[in-house]
């Protein structure tokens, strides 16, 4: 999948999350209440690989990007701006600024970062 399209999933399933959230608040027994909270829980993690899978394919064309300047991406299509900002970071030279950017991306660690983006 194309990260457009895996973002429109992510606020499927956020919207999902938030309905569920407001009828949890709104039922006054706990039987109903305690069933929405076990969907609540489904639904928070499929969010929440969602968001890995996303870090994780976000990571990988980067770095692919990052390490071949003729490389075109398909996931990031419809969204060059990110690997504009890469490349722009990169020809300044600022490592430190280019590692920053690549954290607030992929939610990595700087130290997979700094051993990775050279």
């Amino acid at each position: 999948m194309k990260k457009k399209e895996l973002f429109f999933h992510l606020l499927e399933v956020e919207d999902i999350i938030q309905a569920i959230n407001t009828e949890i608040h709104n039922k006054f027994k706990a039987n109903p209440a305690l069933l929405l909270k076990k969907e609540l829980s489904k639904w928070n993690a499929i969010h929440q690989g969602i968001v890995s899978t996303m870090d994780n394919l976000d990571y990988e064309e980067l770095l692919i990007s990052y390490n071949d300047p003729n490389y075109k991406s398909d996931y990031f299509e419809g969204i060059n701006l990110i690997i504009e900002t890469l490349n722009k970071h990169k020809n300044e030279g600022d490592i430190n600024k280019l590692h920053l950017y690549i954290k607030e991306i992929t939610n990595k660690s700087m130290t997979q970062i700094k051993r990775d983006f050279l």
